[in-house]
């Protein structure tokens, strides 16, 4: 097998590895970085379009522009949505520059559909529009085998 090193992921000193067996293309590991906005709802989502049969392995996120709530909402929920059901957070703080990053169980993590992120205000609270989140996910997708 050869194992080559792939472009650095910006910003975070990572250097993906890449294998190429002999009988083809197996794993790739990607990442795919999107900012949402919110809006005067409940929820927004982020269109991060993981691919259906990937596996999710880790996601991060950043309040950007602090989130507000136009009837006393606090904290938010961040799930996917559409191909997975995997969670983020229960508890994200509204906060500028806050935080989370989740290594997600292998058990399960992969998805049936194309999947985005989906940023909902707990308590059945509503955002005020204008607040944004970075969501950064990493995810392996197989591809098959070659003909023989």
């Amino acid at each position: 097998m050869q194992i080559t090193v792939g472009p650095k992921i910006p910003e975070s000193g990572i250097l993906p590895l890449q294998g190429s067996p002999s009988s083809g293309y197996l794993s790739t590991k990607n990442y795919k970085e999107v900012q949402g906005t919110a809006t005067a709802n409940t929820s927004f989502d982020i269109p991060l379009q993981i691919p259906a049969n990937s596996k999710i392995v880790a996601t991060s996120l950043r309040v950007d522009v602090e989130l507000t709530s136009s009837d006393g909402g606090s904290s938010f929920t961040a799930q996917f949505i559409g191909g997975s059901a995997l969670q983020v957070t229960t508890t994200g703080a509204f906060t500028q520059n806050y935080k989370e990053n989740v290594f997600h169980d292998a058990i399960g993590s992969a998805t049936s559909d194309v999947t985005n992120l989906r940023i909902t205000c707990n308590n059945s609270k509503t955002f005020s529009a204008g607040g944004k989140i970075t969501a950064v996910v990493y995810y392996q997708s197989l591809t098959s085998l070659q003909s023989v």
